[in-house]
């Protein structure tokens, strides 16, 4: 690549998937659960770093439509080279199949149903003494973030409650 900036954005490209794969293997997705799927799914008409939960070598087109996803970006792990998917254009795909944990940058088909839900987040540790906090995190509400302690005359952070 000539342009320093693609080659920027090749490298944060590949800081996020292999992050995401991380992430996704902290928080437990690698566990018992059966079902094959595609968690952090993008939404209608939107980018997401996703990952595939299922068995190694699955083929990319059984991986993706989990998620209607029309286009996909990863990296081959041996090449280090740029792969792609595209819905219904295997003459232009050169995405191999994927494996358990693999991170992919996603984009979400326009008008197409809400996606599979995404993973809770781990709880933070807490401090010895600290009770655990009452409510948790679900797909479907609002999580409730506790405010942090304030200095005098410092507004809240957005989206916390009191």
């Amino acid at each position: 690549m000539r342009n320093p900036l693609l080659r920027l954005a090749a490298l944060a490209l590949v800081v996020v998937v292999i992050s995401c794969g991380l992430c996704a293997t902290l928080v437990g997705l690698a566990s018992d659960d059966t079902t094959a799927q595609l968690y952090n799914c993008p939404l209608s008409g939107h980018w997401s770093v996703a990952t595939w939960s299922g068995p190694d070598g699955t083929p990319a087109d059984e991986a993706l439509v989990t998620c209607n996803t029309v286009a996909a970006y990863a990296l081959d792990p041996q090449t280090g080279e740029r792969t792609h998917w595209f819905a219904g254009k295997p003459d232009l795909s050169n995405l191999q199949p994927l494996n358990e944990m693999q991170g992919l940058l996603t984009l979400g088909a326009v008008g197409q149903p809400t996606p599979t839900p995404r993973p809770p987040l781990p709880c933070p540790p807490l401090a010895p003494g600290q009770p655990a906090p009452e409510e948790t995190f679900s797909p479907t509400q609002t999580p409730v973030i506790p405010c942090p302690p304030l200095m005098p005359g410092q507004l809240p952070p957005e989206g916390c409650s009191e």
